[in-house]
């Protein structure tokens, strides 16, 4: 199937398929973070940033 993922200011550059946990870990290359995404529940299950290196607005 197809999804999508709409939050601000991510624009992903790679991803990943976590088979342990089972959701898609995404690098977004723009604000130097990672997005880990349910496919299952279609939500955004997680942001990581890096102190002194993400912009979080």
């Amino acid at each position: 199937g197809t999804s999508a993922i709409d939050y601000f200011l991510l624009y992903p550059a790679d991803d990943d398929w976590d088979a342990h946990s089972c959701q898609v870990v995404f690098g977004f290359l723009w604000n130097s973070s990672v997005a880990i995404y349910n496919p299952y529940l279609s939500q955004i299950a997680q942001i990581l940033t890096f102190h002194g290196v993400s912009f979080t607005g």
